[in-house]
């Protein structure tokens, strides 16, 4: 039913959270084989991939943009 996949998202995400919190992206990235490409001219949270968001950050005209691992460990300890 139409609910089901959010309450098995939160079910996966509350299972994965203490390895997530445990390992780094270095760590993450080598267990599932992924590459990773940073940006470095880009503040964590505002780099959306494979498109270019200038125009996304010039018309907020101030940074909206929250703390990646602040916000995901947030939202993770708020999951039931």
């Amino acid at each position: 039913k139409e609910g089901d996949r959010w309450d098995a998202r939160d079910a996966i995400a509350s299972f994965m959270a203490p390895f997530i919190e445990s390992h780094d992206l270095d760590e993450i990235a080598e267990i599932f084989d992924a590459n990773i490409e940073t940006l470095e001219e880009k503040t964590e949270g505002e780099t959306l991939p494979f498109m270019d968001n200038q125009k996304i950050i010039d018309s907020l005209n101030k940074d909206h943009f929250s703390n990646h691992i602040t916000t995901l460990n947030k939202y993770l300890k708020n999951l039931k």
